[in-house]
């Protein structure tokens, strides 16, 4: 007889929602990790802008002065904006890695339930093969026996 366990169905949709749950995580480092990128993108040519506006002369940064500070300021809005999204990321990231550390966990109990079913279905498995055998044994004996006692009821 093969073992069946009842509840490995729910085993396997746990596992697959982890897997999916596996690839949302994913995504989502995907994502911050451009957003991290972005940041770092414009603030670094922020400071090649300033670096630059340090090299030319007084007469000249004076005039371009306004413009750059405005696109200074346009520029840190949009970093802080995409900061936001990383940050709300970051936080959706933490709560689906507890969603997948709550799945591992789901899994890791079934898979010990499924193991202890296993083993108790084998131990039953082991102990009525050995009944079967024990009356296998019983019912050759008492044939033996019943042998024996019609030969010496013959012999007599």
């Amino acid at each position: 007889m093969r073992f069946h366990w009842p509840l490995q169905r729910l085993l396997d949709v746990t596992d697959m929602r982890a897997l999916a749950v596996k690839a949302e995580l994913f995504d989502q480092s995907c994502r911050i990790a451009k957003g991290r990128e972005e940041i770092h993108r414009r603030e670094h040519m922020l400071e090649m802008m300033l670096d630059d506006m340090g090299q030319i002369g007084i007469a000249e940064r004076m005039a371009r002065q306004e413009t750059i500070m405005k696109c200074y300021y346009y520029e840190r809005n949009e970093i802080s904006k995409v900061q936001c999204g990383v940050d709300e990321l970051t936080v959706q990231w933490e709560q689906t890695r507890q969603k997948l550390a709550g799945l591992q966990a789901r899994i890791d109990t079934l898979d010990k339930l499924r193991d202890e079913a296993g083993k108790e279905f084998r131990r039953l498995e082991d102990l009525q093969q050995q009944q079967q055998l024990d009356e296998a044994y019983q019912v050759t004996f008492a044939r033996k026996v019943q042998n024996r006692n019609k030969g010496l009821l013959t012999v007599k």
